[in-house]
């Protein structure tokens, strides 16, 4: 007889275990009821794994995503927009920016309408990012902006003032040429400028833009990644379109200073005064190091992946279907010259680290490696798990990797990230197709703290498509395995139409 049932996902589990007595030839059943809960508590630092607020390279100052940290008041307009990097330096809004929900790669942007100069979203000081000595910052900028300008305005995307005013040290405008600064429109390009105490040309400023160098390469209406900067310690400055650099300038001549003291708020949409911004920011990231090639190779494949901005650097594909994997990418990897062999977070509670060198266990030239996830929770399944002792998450990593002769890797989970506690019995689990059921790599795990370890040999790494996860004993009646012939589960493989099983 078969009977509807009624099933509270997440609630109750049914478990059936048949103990074969060999000497009273019975059969005993045990019926438990057991709550599940599954939380996933996920520590950001930077993107792609490159940067934290405590690093001694890579430093990192601010993170913006529009997906993340965004506070909407009864209207939905954005009244504040948190810091990721852990830094705690937090935006506040004085006018009605929106956040459009599926604004790129059906991700949230914000939306930064024209607001005839009172709307702006509003930081900390300029010298809280770039620090003071005197008049003159003592920190590198380095940053990164996905961002869309519309051809209607040249308008102040962010600025740095140097005052407690609205006079700009460092500042980034749309539609902007190679003229003075907020030269006014000169469509489909960018313009940065920073104050330079010795410049006689654009009255006390260096000026870059993409008119001349690489015009009409920020076309109005597209979503883009520009990456600029400078460096107070050496005088230079730089702009890039993604991984193309656009110009650059290096000049003992030139003396970046605020002359002031940098007291300004820093701003986003606006100069506070003028020249609003209109167009969507999807991220920014402040580095207080410039980057090496390699780490921002690494920091343009989690672009890509994200938002589908083409780079030339491309090593991480994404798979087709509702399952992308293009969550949370991070990767490592060498280009010759320099590396970025370890990440330092932001990978959906997965860190991965190599070393560099000559030989088939290290990473020579151009050899990378780059991980996503598929997005779902990292709560515990039995679902196209062969061990009947042993349960895996639910969130899946998809590997990909370039290589000329092979290298071994480290996969690091951190349980706390992924909301873990009370497992034990770990286990890496791989397969090389998006379903059917995994394999135990048999690879021994070093536990330190709520970090699981496992060394993963070249042998392990196929360069096609390989999927990996987390495996760890299953929560078995009273913890006993021996005989187990049946555990059924009513939150997995139980397939339900309407109510009935």
């Amino acid at each position: 007889m078969y009977h509807n049932i009624t099933i509270e996902r997440n609630e109750i589990i049914l478990i059936l275990k048949k103990r074969f007595m060999q000497n009273a030839g019975i059969i005993t059943l045990f019926l438990s009821l057991f709550f599940l809960s599954g939380t996933s508590l996920l520590a950001q630092t930077g993107p792609g794994g490159v940067g934290s607020s405590t690093a001694s390279a890579d430093s990192i100052s601010l993170w913006l995503r529009a997906d993340t940290l965004v506070t909407l008041n009864g209207s939905n307009n954005v009244t504040s927009w948190a810091d990721l990097s852990g830094n705690g330096h937090t935006f506040t809004s004085t006018s009605t920016f929106t956040v459009n929900g599926t604004g790129l790669n059906s991700r949230p942007t914000v939306d930064f309408a024209e607001t005839s100069g009172t709307g702006v979203l509003q930081g900390p000081n300029t010298a809280n990012f770039f620090g003071l000595n005197a008049s003159d910052p003592t920190e590198i900028a380095d940053i990164i902006l996905v961002f869309e300008q519309r051809a209607s305005n040249s308008g102040y995307v962010v600025q740095f003032p140097r005052t407690n005013s609205n006079s700009s040290f460092f500042t980034l405008l749309t539609n902007g040429g190679n003229g003075q600064p907020a030269d006014g429109n000169q469509a489909d390009d960018m313009q940065m400028f920073v104050r330079d105490v010795n410049d006689t040309d654009f009255n006390a400023w260096v000026v870059l833009s993409s008119e001349g160098p690489a015009t009409n390469n920020f076309t109005s209406g597209q979503f883009h990644t520009i990456r600029y900067g400078f460096d107070p310690d050496v005088d230079s400055v730089w702009m890039f379109d993604l991984d193309d650099l656009i110009d650059s300038q290096s000049d003992a001549t030139i003396d970046i200073s605020y002359e002031a003291n940098g007291d300004g708020p820093a701003r986003l949409g606006s100069s506070g005064a003028n020249q609003d911004y209109d167009g969507e920011i999807a991220e920014m990231i402040v580095f207080n190091d410039k980057l090496s090639d390699a780490a921002y190779i690494v920091i343009q494949n989690y672009i890509s992946a994200r938002y589908g901005l083409t780079t030339a650097n491309d090593f991480y594909t994404e798979t087709s279907g509702a399952d992308d994997f293009s969550e949370d990418v991070v990767g490592i990897g060498s280009d010759g010259t320099s590396s970025h062999m370890a990440n330092t977070g932001a990978g959906g509670g997965l860190y991965i680290s190599g070393t560099t060198g000559t030989g088939t266990t290290v990473f020579d030239g151009n050899e990378w490696l780059f991980a996503g996830h598929n997005g779902l929770d990292a709560t515990g399944t039995s679902s196209d798990v062969a061990e009947v002792t042993r349960s895996r998450l639910n969130r899946i990593w998809k590997l990909q990797k370039t290589e000329t002769d092979g290298f071994d890797i480290t996969l690091t989970f951190d349980l706390t990230e992924l909301g873990l506690s009370n497992v034990s019995d770990f286990a890496l689990y791989k397969r090389t197709a998006t379903s059917g059921n995994f394999t135990n790599l048999s690879l021994t795990p070093t536990v330190i703290g709520d970090q699981v370890s496992f060394t993963v040999p070249n042998a392990n790494l196929t360069t096609g498509d390989q999927f990996f996860t987390l495996a760890f004993g299953a929560s078995l009646p009273g913890g006993v395995s021996t005989n187990l012939a049946l555990w059924l589960q009513a939150d997995n493989g139980v397939e339900v139409t309407g109510s009935a099983v």
